[in-house]
């Protein structure tokens, strides 16, 4: 035999957040490794082969151009926390992964519970404790504390700068001056329109990623991508990070010793016995087996003659975002949604996983708009539909990120 053969199941990724274009961060197996799905990373080669144009000897044809090309770059993870307190230095596993696909993450501290001042089955006018500043907490996690919903934990879509929270739950009682309400410390994270250079260099910032596979090492570098959530029920969300970079190359590299990584379990997509539901849509608790929200964002290279591969560094472009699920189908007099199709209608949704403090994250899409509806499959013989929607940007928040979706994390 050849060599030694490589053992496939020895595989790692770090990644690490560079502080500039060309810049490769530094990466420790002991701090910079991630979790992700066993062989799901794949990379493209930085070189492809163009079929001859010139002429060959005889009837063969001549020699092929080994040009440069971008490189591809794709691996899937299960969505989890970091089984921890969150702070300003304690983040999620996989920052630098939402970070580098355009996701700017932030920070928000715990505001201790306080007694609302009015309310609304879908509102709290909350205590001057809290921001005043318009959607300084929008998909942002509260916990009902005491009064009316006690025990829910909700999911913020729209907050005002008088205060007054919405929430995209289905609430069956009105919080009144009763209602004792707390934000829970927590990391979200958010798309970002930059709209100059230094904003982007803050919102799209570049990784570094080493991928290590047995005995060899490959590692990127300038690495920006896009990110897609898959939901089943009763497991783990899924994301899929497919993202364009800098190959610097292979080599040999001796599989590191003190490797390190949040290897705890995931939260699952699951209700249990949470007060709060885990699959809202329209303020409604549709009973689906799966999700998939698509970013559909663009990330290309652009040709650059003053490059090691003939490609500048990848650029994050547009984005148009979409959600699809498979609720069961119901009788026209309980939810018409073909009439919702026709006239425009929008409405919030919102999707959590977990129920440990430090490993639940939520999903908070403030503005939803259905466009089709096709018949899905059958499902423990019930009938399915395919429901397709459009998430839409109702503005910028506090930290002048969009409002598509936010992922949170709490």
């Amino acid at each position: 035999m050849d060599g030694l053969p490589i053992i496939a199941r020895q595989e790692a990724i770090l990644i690490g957040l560079q502080s500039a274009e060309g810049a490769a961060a530094t990466l420790a197996a002991a701090t910079d490794a991630i979790p992700f799905e066993a062989g799901t990373f794949s990379n493209g080669e930085d070189t492809q082969s163009i079929d001859p144009t010139e002429v060959g000897v005889g009837l063969e044809s001549g020699a092929p151009l080994i040009v440069g090309q971008a490189v591809p770059i794709s691996f899937q993870f299960q969505i989890k926390g970091a089984a921890a307190t969150y702070s300003a230095s304690v983040r999620p596993p996989h920052h630098a992964v939402y970070s580098c696909a355009g996701l700017r993450g932030a920070f928000t501290a715990a505001v201790a519970t306080a007694v609302a001042t009015a309310g609304t089955t879908t509102t709290a006018t909350l205590a001057n404790t809290f921001a005043a500043t318009a959607q300084a907490y929008r998909g942002m996690p509260f916990s009902v504390t005491a009064g009316p919903n006690v025990n829910e934990l909700l999911l913020c879509n729209n907050y005002t700068a008088g205060r007054v929270a919405t929430f995209a739950d289905a609430l069956g009682n009105a919080f009144t001056t009763s209602s004792s309400i707390a934000l829970i410390a927590n990391w979200t994270y958010a798309p970002t329109s930059p709209v100059d250079a230094a904003a982007r260099a803050t919102d799209h910032p570049f990784a570094s990623i080493t991928y290590l596979y047995g005995g060899k090492r490959r590692r990127f570098i300038d690495v920006r991508g896009t990110i897609d959530i898959t939901g089943p029920s009763s497991r783990p969300g899924i994301a899929t990070f497919n993202g364009v970079g800098t190959f610097l190359g292979e080599d040999d590299a001796a599989f590191p010793a003190d490797l390190a990584f949040a290897n705890h379990s995931a939260p699952i997509i699951l209700q249990s016995a949470n007060v709060s539901e885990a699959f809202l849509i329209d303020r409604r608790s549709l009973a689906c087996s799966t999700f998939t929200l698509t970013m559909n964002q663009s990330v290309a290279a652009p040709e650059d003659m003053n490059s090691q591969s003939g490609f500048a560094a990848p650029n994050i472009g547009g984005r148009n975002t979409q959600f699809s699920c498979d609720p069961l189908q119901t009788f026209v007099a309980t939810r018409d949604t073909l009439a919702a199709i026709k006239a425009g209608t929008r409405y919030p949704g919102l999707v959590r996983a977990g129920y440990t403090a430090g490993n639940r994250w939520g999903l908070t899409m403030p503005v939803m708009q259905p466009v089709a509806r096709p018949d899905g499959t059958v499902r423990a013989e019930a009938a399915t539909e395919n429901l397709q929607l459009k998430l839409l940007n109702p503005g910028v928040d506090s930290n002048g990120r969009d409002g598509s979706f936010i992922l949170t994390f709490y």
